[in-house]
């Protein structure tokens, strides 16, 4: 292989894109505390997925937007996962009431 190009593959598979503060365009993003998965951070286009708005969903339960089975896979995941781990998959859902499918991963830090 092309030496250039092995450097910069290298490079790329070393890069920490989980740190860069930004989420895919087609990416979701919900931070919440345990024990009663208070949400404390949604992104800006929750609503075209949840149908609930920003701060509506702002300090209430996960589990008042989740299904009770995926809130079973997001806790299950949980159990398992270091802090500051990589992310870790949860489940894949329909959700939302145009139940969109969607990856659903775990980030604990």
């Amino acid at each position: 292989m092309n030496p250039g190009l092995e450097r910069a593959l290298e490079a790329c598979a070393n890069e920490r894109i989980h740190l860069s503060a930004a989420i895919q365009p087609h990416g979701y993003l919900i931070t919440c505390q345990l024990p009663d998965w208070t949400i404390h951070h949604v992104s800006a286009n929750i609503e075209a997925l949840i149908g609930a708005p920003v701060q509506e969903m702002l300090r209430s339960s996960l589990r008042e937007f989740l299904t009770d089975d995926l809130i079973q896979a997001i806790a299950e995941t949980i159990g398992f996962s270091e802090p500051g781990a990589p992310p870790q998959r949860a489940a894949v859902a329909n959700i939302g009431p145009m139940a969109h499918l969607c990856d659903v991963s775990v980030h604990i830090t």
